[in-house]
């Protein structure tokens, strides 16, 4: 899919089709992080939300994009088990990232 995704990019058809989409979704992981902030807390800028979700997103379709080439080049291509460590490495800093502080 994201060979797709990234042609349609490209190519200009998502432009026409998609362009709040990441907006939409960083509103609402903005949205529940505000709700969960315990009292008091200072909340975090909505600029913070949205380059999560823009880096999350970088990630996950440079994985499927170039991450074999990715992970050679970093040493890591004979591991088989190198994407699935990435993936659990990735979402424990978005958790770290978006979860409001103890």
């Amino acid at each position: 899919h994201a060979r797709i995704i990234a042609w349609l990019n490209l190519s200009g058809v998502v432009d026409a089709v998609d362009k709040d989409r990441m907006r939409l979704v960083a509103e609402v992981v903005h949205a529940r992080r505000l709700e969960s902030l315990p009292p008091g807390t200072k909340p975090p800028d909505f600029e913070d939300s949205l380059f999560t979700c823009v880096l999350a997103t970088h990630a996950i379709m440079g994985e499927a994009l170039i991450g074999a080439s990715l992970r050679q080049s970093a040493g890591l291509g004979d591991d088989p088990d190198a994407p699935a460590r990435f993936r659990r490495w990735l979402a424990r800093l978005l958790v770290q990232t978006l979860e409001p502080p103890s």
